[in-house]
């Protein structure tokens, strides 16, 4: 459990850096979705290219990120709650920046970004979500079937992309037994580049631990989303105190069971609003994630005050590395 919930922390993060608008105005009010265009009912192809601009479109009318923000995830199959929050900008060094914490039951960490390096990384999001979307069953194929799943996350064994998202993680600080703990992440992307001068392969050799079980896993994966039923449709519906327009999104099997995922653009930091999994097989343990409060001020700073103690990463890493 303690695992799960780490990735799910992580994969929230990384959806938010990727996902935020850059700048620290103020969030602008977002007129609610309406149902513009019938709903979209059919297999994968048809409907998950609809998806993909719609999806496209409800990340560019996102709130753009600012201080104060703030936005929390319950889940059905764990006790507590998951909450991100924009604290507060700051000057990092000639480069303006803002203040993301995460928090959860196994404690609370704060990570300073550069929202413009993000921002440039947008780009290659967007492009990954149309190339996807643009055929699933032969992204599918190629990427995950017949090839290395670790290159999904860097294709082309191109260390750009994973610099660029390096060179946007300023300062992290962790709470830990009563005490700030800070990490400086200053010359961490330099020692990178030194190393990947040395050793070109170094970010695809470190991401070669992302495998599966087996080929056929994956194949049954396919089979089953060619063999699903999927569902597009714009409705309004309950959000925490709220009533949102989402986007929804739902495949359904015979055999393997539902999935339903709800996305809108009046969410801050994050477009989910809802993510259920109802699986067939007893055995298997689906569930629910869902968004449980949110707000655009209020965002409470859960480690206030100077760290009681600074480790340079560049300095762990080099040492970790020897």
């Amino acid at each position: 459990m303690l695992r799960k919930q780490t990735a799910l922390t992580v994969l929230l993060l990384a959806a938010a850096l990727f996902v935020s608008g850059c700048g620290e105005d103020p969030a602008p009010v977002v007129e609610q979705v309406t149902e513009t265009q019938e709903p979209v009912t059919g297999d994968v192809d048809l409907v998950i290219a609809e998806a993909t601009d719609d999806m496209l479109a409800i990340m560019s009318d996102m709130p753009q990120a600012a201080p104060g923000q703030w936005i929390t995830f319950k889940s059905d199959q764990a006790e507590g709650e998951l909450s991100i929050a924009i604290l507060r900008s700051e000057d990092f060094q000639g480069v303006s920046c803002l203040w993301y914490q995460i928090s959860s039951d196994e404690g609370v960490f704060q990570v300073l970004v550069d929202q413009g390096a993000f921002e440039a990384a947008k780009d290659d999001i967007r492009e990954f979500i149309q190339e996807m979307g643009s055929d699933p069953i032969a992204w599918i194929q190629a990427n995950l079937v017949d090839g290395d799943p670790s290159d999904v996350f860097m294709p082309d064994n191109d260390p750009a992309r994973m610099m660029t998202l390096i060179r946007g993680i300023k300062m992290i600080r962790i709470g830990s037994d009563g005490q700030i703990i800070a990490v400086d992440m200053n010359g961490v992307p330099e020692l990178l580049e030194s190393m990947l001068a040395q050793n070109p392969d170094f970010f695809s050799e470190t991401g070669a631990g992302i495998t599966v079980d087996s080929e056929t896993d994956f194949q049954d994966f396919t089979d089953s989303v060619q063999e699903a039923e999927f569902h597009l449709e714009f409705i309004q519906m309950p959000v925490a105190d709220a009533t949102l327009g989402c986007l929804t999104l739902s495949a359904s099997h015979p055999e393997v069971g539902s999935m339903n995922l709800a996305f809108s653009s009046e969410l801050p930091i994050i477009p989910l609003a809802e993510a259920t999994l109802v699986l067939n097989d007893p055995d298997q343990q689906g569930g629910r994630v869902f968004v449980s409060g949110f707000g655009f001020d209020g965002a409470e700073d859960l480690l206030p005050g100077p760290a009681d103690m600074t480790f340079p990463a560049a300095m762990m890493l080099q040492g970790f590395m020897q």
